[in-house]
């Protein structure tokens, strides 16, 4: 779903497996990464700080953050 672009759907399955595996930070960095690429801002901001939270060196995730609160701090 996530590679031929269908985010919904790749959304619906990221929140799937943060729910049935809540202790594992790549749900939540899935989600965030969709929720980037749909202009979800605050979801996405959300999803990955919940990553880092998990897994604080997961630097994929830091970096999509840090992109996501620049992309906030435009929109303000």
């Amino acid at each position: 779903s996530f590679n031929r672009g269908n985010y919904d759907l790749a959304v619906s399955q990221y929140q799937k497996a943060a729910k049935l595996h809540p202790e594992n930070p790549l749900g939540y960095y899935g989600l965030g990464y969709c929720y980037l690429i749909q202009g979800l801002i605050e979801e996405a901001i959300e999803a990955l700080q919940q990553a880092i939270h998990l897994k604080p060196n997961h630097m994929e995730a830091q970096a999509l953050l840090d992109r996501a609160l620049a992309i906030k701090s435009t929109q303000q």
